[in-house]
């Protein structure tokens, strides 16, 4: 799963456990999160509390970075057949 972070300008308290909540939820189901087009200060704000590290797919400047990090490699596509 990809965040599209662009429109994201604080996360409050609330926000970060709500956040950390479903981040784990989705990891713990095996579903693998990114984050792309993140703000410097709420990647700040993230980091001080300790969660950019819940971002287990990686985090990136633009999405269609993102999409090609979590796009199958033509091997993948190769070893499902």
């Amino acid at each position: 799963m990809l965040i599209d972070a662009e429109a994201i300008t604080d996360v409050d308290v609330t926000g970060q456990e709500k956040l950390r909540e479903l981040i784990e939820e989705l990891n713990d189901t095996g579903i693998t999160v990114g984050v792309a087009r993140l703000r410097r200060d709420v990647s700040d704000n993230l980091e001080r509390a300790d969660m950019l590290d819940l971002f287990d797919g990686g985090m990136f400047l633009e999405v269609d970075d993102a999409v090609e990090a979590f796009a199958p490699s033509p091997r993948d596509s190769e070893d499902s057949d």
